[in-house]
């Protein structure tokens, strides 16, 4: 069951009681379902039940659940494919000659991420970073002028902005003029769908990336099908990929390709000589996650093209700057984000081989990492040698365990201001009081020299744009290290310099 099923359960409980009992102490005007899903609303703290159910719906997509209603609804549509799976549509192919990239030789220079109370720059030179806050705790600020120093430096940057801040665009583009960068902004909007990017045919290297997104069977053999059109030199339109769940497709592969992967998946799904009603039922099942994400894909003909304006290889190579901006709070707006995000991570991945550093930078990233994907994400981040970023807001993070992985495993983690009453986390005090022979009095409530072991202060205590940033070194080499001589570092920052 759902958040939102078990709110509006809760919500027809209390109507039913209210009802009953017109003796009790519980609110008089509790008379129609809507008034008691107000209710079921404020009684956890939100104003109005279209704020609750908004965000019961931003948990439920973390975690993969979906109320009743929407799973018949999706049963129903997948019955209602059987022609789809059935009918043979054949993979249209266009010529396009592939890139080949040679070695890089760019060096990463370290920026500083703010001042500390001495008015002096900390630099920041371990990466993955991790950045918390409240909203109006400068995150947006901070992740702002990083890239300036990015842009400065020369650098690529992809940043990936789940608010679309319109200032964010509008502050890099003068940073960009300021160091004549203005032809190296790209700015992929998801709203108004003016350039577009292939999903497909850019990662026909990366077996993992089609596993990801389409499952492990579909995706091992779009994966082969590919290869095999890689080898003349072709590709497939995006109209043209439902043609992967295809069984008289998958059949006709199997004899032409010679690919194991297709032979044992129709083994599986108890294909012999002919297409039964009980091998296309298994068939559907096995195809959920791939029809999901080629229904993502074909229904944005704006945003992925087989032809695109936006190569992400370029932008690493040529030190391009993109900008990927979307409300996630508009409708399939996260699941666009969560193809784009992949194909960024993948991509990036790719270009590590050659030696290509790149900057990426998630701006609320919880709300399009899915829940079957974070495993994968706590993997790329301790593999990757690029300058990863993410940024999210505290009380919008549903998944504590996740988030708490992503804290542990960042080199860097900075908390900016928290709402009322948020104390430091125990695995940061942990931390520091292991590592750290003598904690400064400002992370305490008395600051009194004499007594300062007292209470933690709270978060809610910082200022906006002031930051509290833990560094934890695990480099073998300890001259890399900048600003400590220790491998566990604590500071207070601004992210404003002082006048």
């Amino acid at each position: 069951m759902s958040s939102i099923d078990h709110a509006k359960k809760q919500a027809k409980r209390l109507l039913k009681f209210t009802t009953k009992n017109v003796e009790n102490n519980l609110p008089k005007n509790i008379n129609h379902l809507n008034d008691a899903l107000c209710a079921v609303a404020t009684m956890n703290g939100f104003e109005s039940w279209h704020d609750y159910r908004l965000y019961l719906q931003r948990n439920d997509m973390l975690n993969n659940k979906k109320d009743i209603n929407t799973e018949r609804k999706n049963e129903k549509e997948l019955i209602n494919r059987k022609e789809c799976f059935l009918n043979e549509v054949p993979v249209k192919t266009l010529s396009k000659q592939q890139k080949i990239y040679g070695m890089s030789e760019k060096i990463h220079n370290a920026i500083y991420l703010g001042y500390d109370q001495e008015n002096m720059p900390w630099l920041l030179n371990q990466y993955p970073l991790f950045i918390q806050g409240t909203t109006g705790s400068a995150k947006t600020a901070t992740l702002s002028l990083i890239t300036s120093r990015y842009i400065e430096n020369n650098e690529s940057v992809v940043y990936l902005d789940g608010k679309n801040d319109k200032s964010l665009f509008n502050n890099l583009c003068m940073y960009a003029k300021e160091n004549n960068r203005e032809e190296d902004i790209i700015h992929f909007d998801l709203t108004n769908k003016k350039l577009t990017i292939d999903p497909i045919n850019s990662m026909v290297n990366n077996e993992e990336y089609f596993i990801e997104l389409f499952d492990k069977e579909i995706g091992g053999i779009i994966f082969a099908v590919l290869n095999s059109l890689k080898k003349d030199n072709k590709i497939i339109t995006m109209s043209s990929i439902s043609g992967f769940l295809s069984l008289t497709n998958l059949i006709q592969w199997s004899t032409q390709l010679k690919d194991v992967n297709i032979k044992e998946y129709l083994k599986n799904i108890g294909y012999v000589a002919e297409i039964t009603e009980e091998v296309i039922e298994k068939h559907i099942l096995r195809c959920r996650k791939a029809y999901e994400t080629i229904d993502i894909i074909t229904k944005n003909p704006d945003l992925f093209s087989h032809n695109p304006e936006i190569d992400l290889k370029d932008i690493i190579t040529n030190n391009k700057i993109m900008l990927a901006s979307g409300d996630i709070n508009k409708k399939g707006i996260s699941n666009i984000f969560w193809i784009i995000s992949n194909l960024v991570m993948f991509t990036e991945q790719e270009m590590n081989n050659y030696g290509y550093i790149q900057n990426i930078i998630f701006d609320e990233f919880n709300f399009y990492i899915n829940k079957n994907s974070q495993d994968r994400i706590i993997d790329f981040l301790k593999r990757s040698k690029s300058n990863y970023i993410l940024s999210c807001r505290k009380e919008e993070c549903a998944n504590k365990v996740f988030i708490n992985n992503i804290m542990e495993i960042s080199n860097t983690f900075v908390t900016m201001k928290q709402e009322p009453k948020t104390n430091f986390p125990d695995y940061l005090k942990i931390q520091i009081t292991e590592n750290m022979p003598e904690i400064p009095p400002v992370f305490y409530i008395n600051k009194n020299p004499e007594n300062y072991t007292k209470e933690w202060c709270s978060l809610s205590d910082l200022k906006e744009g002031e930051m509290i940033v833990f560094c934890d070194n695990k480099s073998k080499n300890k001259a890399k290290i900048i600003n400590n001589d220790s491998y566990y570092y604590i500071k207070r920052l601004t992210v404003f310099k002082k006048n």
